[in-house]
């Protein structure tokens, strides 16, 4: 999040999570200092979020997470393929 996001983008960029799990997820975040919240809009209320300081500092940390789980994990397909595969294997 290098720059103000809405919580309508994170829906699009995240369809699988629910509305009320985004929004308390955010809210979280936002109470332990990760993200602030910035209202720019009153009728209807509109509201975007930032990276504080503190929230920047994970960006490292994240980074690596990403690279490790594309490295290392698969995909639930993959993992059913290769648990059919050692089932059917007669060792």
């Amino acid at each position: 999040m290098s720059q103000a996001t809405e919580i309508a983008d994170f829906q699009r960029s995240l369809p699988r999570v629910s509305s009320n799990t985004l929004s308390d997820r955010l809210k979280t975040l936002e109470e332990n200092g990760v993200v602030t919240c910035r209202f720019y809009e009153d009728h209807p209320p509109r509201a975007e979020y930032l990276l504080t300081p503190k929230g920047d500092e994970l960006r490292p940390i994240l980074r690596a997470l990403r690279i490790w789980g594309e490295k290392h994990a698969t995909s639930p397909k993959d993992r059913c393929t290769r648990y059919l595969a050692e089932s059917r294997d007669p060792r």
